[in-house]
């Protein structure tokens, strides 16, 4: 069993996997995944919007969304899919749509990390049109991602493992 030891990041604390004498990709416990959702809540409180509905960006946003959910007090979730049908991810299918979405909405899409940002960008690209507000959330962003997003905790060069990994 590799050794865990503490890495404070931020406000946040993680925990790096050492491995054999060298560093390898961080592993996140639920318990860091709890810190991470209360930073990002509390990121979100701060801006006085009331979102009426979250959106997961499958597959990696469907934990994050749904403790934001309740963070947030938000009762209204809902996923999209986005697939590709070629090796440089430029051509995005929409494979499952948010249903239940209003003109009205406020509406939170939620990743849990971004790398290229493709996914998200196409996922805000098929909602937006539908609803009058929509915002973007994460943990973790490269920054060499394409989109700016509205809710980040930390932006990274590496990205950890989440626990649903």
């Amino acid at each position: 069993m590799p050794a865990i030891s503490p890495e404070p990041i931020g406000e946040v604390r993680l925990l790096t996997d050492v491995s054999e004498g060298r560093l390898t990709v961080q592993q996140l416990s639920w318990c860091d995944v709890e810190t991470l959702t209360s930073a990002l809540a509390d990121t979100v409180k701060a801006t006085d919007i009331g979102f009426d509905h979250i959106v997961a960006v499958s597959r990696g946003g469907f934990v994050p969304a749904r403790l934001l959910a309740s963070a947030l007090r938000v009762s209204r979730l809902g996923s999209i899919g986005v697939r590709y049908s070629d090796a440089q991810r430029k051509t995005p299918e929409i494979v499952a749509s948010a249903s239940g979405l209003r003109p009205s909405d406020k509406v939170l899409l939620v990743e849990d990390a971004i790398e290229s940002g493709r996914s998200l960008m196409h996922a805000a690209e098929a909602i937006q049109p539908q609803v009058e507000l929509l915002k973007t959330a994460a943990y973790f962003r490269q920054p060499t991602s394409i989109p700016d997003l509205d809710f980040v905790v930390e932006e990274r060069v590496q990205l950890p493992r989440f626990p649903w990994e």
